[in-house]
Formats: C-alpha cells, sequence, structure tokens
C-alpha cells in the first residue's frame, strides 16, 4: 500500500528485454477500483511504457504509471491520484534477452 509514487515492481535490465503488466489499484478509502494493462520495453539505458484497456469503479483512474531504470533495474512506479492509501497488485509477463 502506498500514499505517494512507489515501484510496485522491479527486474533486471540485463535480462528481460519487454515485460507486459496487469495492474489492479485498490482506493483502501472508499473501495474503488482501477485496472489496467501496460506494455513496456527498454534498450539497457531508456524504458518507454505504454498504458492501455484501462477501466475504473470510480470517478477516474486511481493512480498513474511510470518506468525508469535504477541500479541495473527496470522499474515500474505508480503514482496515486489522491492522497488516500493505494494497494496494488500486479501480474507480470516477461521475455528475456
Amino acid at each position: 500500500s502506498s500514499t505517494t509514487q512507489t515501484t510496485i515492481s522491479q527486474f533486471s535490465a540485463s535480462s528481460v528485454r519487454s515485460c507486459r503488466f496487469t495492474v489492479q489499484v485498490t482506493n483502501n478509502t472508499d473501495s474503488t477500483y482501477h485496472t489496467s494493462e501496460l506494455l513496456l520495453v527498454h534498450d539497457g539505458t531508456t524504458p518507454g511504457i505504454t498504458e492501455f484497456g484501462t477501466i475504473f469503479t470510480g470517478a477516474a483512474a486511481e493512480a498513474t504509471f511510470d518506468a525508469d531504470i535504477s541500479g541495473g533495474n527496470v522499474r515500474l512506479r505508480a503514482t496515486p491520484a489522491s492522497s488516500d492509501s493505494m494497494t496494488f497488485k500486479v501480474v507480470r509477463h516477461m521475455i528475456t534477452t
């Protein structure tokens, strides 16, 4: 759970080149949900990410997503859209280098 930007998944940049994520976000305050699919690919230095298939039960999406590479790891980062506590669940499908 988090109320600020947090890493919700990470893996070695040297062993995985691309990944597909299914992310479920639960707002712990009002029990609304947000689910998204994300695709990520990187060149060893810079990750590219796209979000699609987004659906939510509240008035708006519960979080935004971005990615970076830090310490040799690709990190999927989530930022809650409000100060409410959010729980993140992630399923990932990876393709190795």
